[in-house]
């Protein structure tokens, strides 16, 4: 298995791209520029340059700033396995994944934060003449649910998996065929006892246990940001990760980005976060219109704020270094999420994960995971 610290990012969840062969899906930022860049192994797929706001003073530390919010962990469990998290399942515990080999996730484990021993949920069945391994993890009402893909007749055979998050055998929920990549899922969630996703270019399914998928009606050319809102455009490939316009599926709430506010950086649910003229500073805009200004513009390609606040992305040193930083926007505050690359070297972005409150950020030899939800 390649050594994670080798990769430019941890892979996004759900991405078209995730293959059973070769690839992983990933982000990588090259900070002489900065140019943003998607997967190795593809095409350079660049967005407009950023400029990089300049930090006056040495960035403080996450774990300075928020101290009971950021823990580290060894990236290994007690036998020397590497683990990749998926979401926090409580306030102390952590779901992870090992692998066999390259993206092929073989068991999921609870890991204890407070450093107790991890448990074992379940083995992870890779089937037969899979084309797509299991992916884009995600936890809802007392479950663990992943999805996989296999070559069919026609196509492909997507089938959903899930498995209770206390521990058992693995068994397939639903199972529909696909004619190609754009029928995939992506965004996985789990939903009022069924499952919510995106797929290809838009449009919202559900699914039901023992059912085939059925587009919601309505949300053609739409994506799943959280559940139960969805928006456009939708996360890359297939939008620039803005999520400009978003509305709630169960109470019609709308969202809007205002015009003429800068260029925009991300949304959430009911906030947006502008950039000024200048890239200098921003402005978290509400669905309203009122304003709070931002005091820095931090730089990184576009994608939706985290729990309507928080948004990863790099700023320059005065050194001419270049950290991995997380931005709180509703108070202002910035802190450093890993160590500094030098100009034109690439430089690894923290990962937010399916459950909507964890951000992780890869060490080398440690993970650092970030529970937003403990940030007042």
């Amino acid at each position: 298995m390649p050594d994670p610290e080798q990769l430019s990012a941890p892979a996004r969840r759900g991405r078209p791209w995730r293959t059973a062969l070769a690839g992983a899906a990933a982000v990588c930022v090259v900070v002489a520029g900065p140019t943003w860049l998607a997967r190795p192994g593809a095409p350079a797929a660049p967005v407009p340059a950023q400029p990089v706001r300049q930090a006056e003073d040495p960035l403080q530390e996450a774990a300075a700033v928020w101290p009971q919010a950021v823990r580290r962990i060894p990236a290994t469990l007690p036998d020397g396995r590497r683990f990749h998290p998926q979401a926090l399942l409580d306030d102390g515990t952590l779901l992870v994944t090992t692998e066999s080999s390259f993206e092929k996730s073989d068991s999921l484990w609870r890991y204890d934060l407070a450093g107790g021993p991890p448990t074992k949920v379940a083995d992870v069945v890779t089937p037969r003449r899979a084309v797509l391994f299991a992916g884009d993890f995600t936890v809802g009402d007392g479950k663990v649910a992943w999805w996989t893909a296999r070559k069919a007749a026609g196509g492909e055979l997507v089938e959903i998996w899930t498995v209770p998050v206390t521990g058992g055998t693995p068994a397939v929920a639903v199972a529909f065929p696909a004619r190609d990549r754009t029928q995939r899922p992506s965004e996985l969630a789990l939903a009022d006892g069924g499952f919510v996703y995106s797929a290809g270019a838009g449009g919202l399914y559900r699914a039901e246990p023992g059912a085939g998928p059925q587009l919601v009606a309505g949300t053609e050319g739409q994506h799943l940001l959280a559940w139960p809102w969805i928006g456009s455009p939708g996360r890359r490939p297939f939008g620039d990760g803005t999520f400009a316009s978003v509305r709630n599926l169960k109470t019609g709430q709308a969202r809007q980005a205002a015009s003429g506010s800068g260029r925009l950086l991300g949304c959430g649910a009911t906030r947006c976060l502008h950039a000024d003229a200048g890239g200098q500073s921003a402005a978290l805009v509400a669905a309203d219109g009122t304003s709070r200004p931002v005091p820095y513009a931090v730089a990184g390609p576009p994608e939706p704020l985290v729990r309507d606040r928080f948004r990863a992305g790099v700023v320059s040193e005065a050194t001419g270094r270049h950290r991995p930083v997380l931005q709180d926007a509703e108070r202002g505050l910035i802190a450093a999420l890993g160590p500094a690359a030098p100009p034109g070297q690439g430089l690894r972005l923290p990962r937010a994960l399916s459950d909507g409150r964890t951000l992780v950020q890869w060490l080398g030899q440690e993970w650092l995971v970030v529970d937003l939800a403990a940030i007042p």
